[in-house]
């Protein structure tokens, strides 16, 4: 299997709005005959499914897009591990008749707003598992890889005797994959889930919910990763939880070879790539005020992996909580320089203002009253990455404002390449500009 241009699209989880919004932003949906053969391809990482219950969920549309985007072979979609347990809850055991998947309050509470959406057991519930059966696990592009959580070739090797030519798990094996005591379970966790790894004793940490936890996500993707606080895939707010310990032997991840593209660990923040070879593009879309990412590969670009690449579903609410987002991680980096004499460099600011305004400028609103507002989050940052000479954080600041933040993103790699160059140069054009203004009034200071 061997496709040129690529379009990864995150965890979706029903939000079918969000989804719209992204496929028009990537020209691709709605694609008539004729264009069809030059759009890239879609790949669905898995997880269309399951989320609570929101006003705008809409599993029935999510399902009836993403499947008429594959039937037209414009798409490709994995298996996640939501459309795994959805199996597993309609399946019974061939020999107890019990679900494959247990009905507990907490599994049905994780995927009653889908059984809700299409009829628990009616003839559309067992259509769409059906479908869902007949995902793969994993796709092989040559240059790219694609699975759910982790891909891990030893792992995949022992697994390929249960799966049929194009990846999907054999029928027979469904009862397996959810028997703990069968090998194809562990395989399976490992792959749609991600590895997880014991703490060792007396270790244990607090989880968002205040539960006590003793395992923790693997970060596979680090092959530096030496201690138990390095590899575990955890929030920050409880790093400072975990052991400085040396991983046990064999615990150690391995250099992966060929790019991966996952979802499933729900990241905050700007997206950006996890490691040399690997990106995640689940950013928590679940949630009504997080984007829905997708990753835009071109083998024709190379192979190395480009945080530049990701694109975010063009929502105002959501370019909104990535501008708060984006900000905060600019302005606690700007905190962290030492401080100045603001009263005596008003003046200053002042013309990182109006170089904002007039010379940057993206949205076309210059000397306009109002324009100045559009781009005041931005001044004080700026000015302090300037006036100590920052460079490359600060045209990271111009670039990322202009591209993802205000939604002025191309799929085109040299448009994208264009615009970090001229953002480096209008970063240096501004440290030159601060360094001369801040003598000026520093001598000014002085002579007074």
């Amino acid at each position: 299997m061997a496709d040129d241009d690529l379009i990864f699209i995150g965890d979706v989880h029903g939000q079918y709005y969000k989804l719209a919004d992204l496929l028009a932003q990537m020209e691709v949906f709605h694609v008539d005959v004729q264009r069809a053969g030059m759009a890239p391809k879609l790949v669905f990482v898995g997880d269309l499914i399951d989320n609570r219950l929101q006003a705008r969920i809409d599993h029935r549309r999510t399902l009836d897009l993403v499947r008429s985007l594959c039937d037209s072979e414009q798409a490709y979609c994995l298996m996640g591990n939501h459309e795994f347990n959805a199996v597993g809850w309609l399946l019974r055991h061939p020999t107890t008749c019990q679900p494959l998947r247990p009905h507990s309050v907490k599994n049905r509470l994780q995927h009653q707003t889908f059984l809700d959406e299409v009829g628990e057991d009616s003839e559309a519930h067992r259509q769409w598992v059906a479908w869902f059966m007949s995902l793969p696990l994993f796709l092989d592009f040559g240059a790219v890889r694609a699975i759910h959580a982790c891909w891990d070739d030893e792992v995949i090797a022992r697994l390929r005797p249960y799966l049929n030519a194009d990846n999907s798990l054999k029928a027979e094996h469904w009862p397996d994959a959810f028997d703990p005591a069968h090998e194809l379970w562990s395989l399976c966790e490992t792959l749609l889930k991600g590895p997880e790894l014991a703490l060792p004793n007396g270790y244990s940490f607090k989880d968002k919910h205040g539960m006590s936890r003793r395992h923790i996500r693997s970060r596979w993707w680090m092959p530096d990763a030496r201690t138990y606080r390095d590899i575990a895939q955890v929030p920050a707010d409880v790093t400072d939880q975990l052991p400085s310990l040396p991983l046990p032997g064999g615990h150690q991840p391995r250099a992966i070879s060929v790019p991966v593209v996952v979802g499933h660990y729900t990241l905050d923040g700007l997206p950006v790539v996890l490691s040399e070879n690997v990106v995640c593009v689940d950013y928590n879309a679940a949630h009504p005020e997080r984007p829905l990412v997708c990753y835009h590969w071109r083998s024709r670009d190379g192979e190395t992996l480009d945080s530049a690449r990701f694109v975010l579903a063009p929502q105002k609410q959501l370019a909104r909580e990535v501008d708060r987002a984006a900000m905060r991680v600019l302005e606690h980096y700007a905190a962290c320089l030492s401080d100045y004499d603001l009263d005596n460099s008003q003046a200053v600011i002042s013309e990182v203002s109006r170089f904002l305004l007039c010379r940057w400028d993206p949205l076309g609103v210059k000397f306009t009253a109002e324009g100045a507002s559009h781009y005041r989050h931005y001044v004080m940052p700026a000015y302090k990455l300037a006036l100590h000479g920052e460079l490359g954080t600060l045209a990271l600041l111009l670039w990322q404002a202009e591209t993802t933040l205000m939604g002025f993103y191309t799929a085109d790699h040299e448009e994208m390449a264009l615009c970090k160059v001229q953002s480096l140069m209008l970063a240096q054009q501004l440290i030159a500009e601060v360094a001369t203004l801040s003598r000026w009034r520093t001598a000014q200071t002085l002579s007074a």
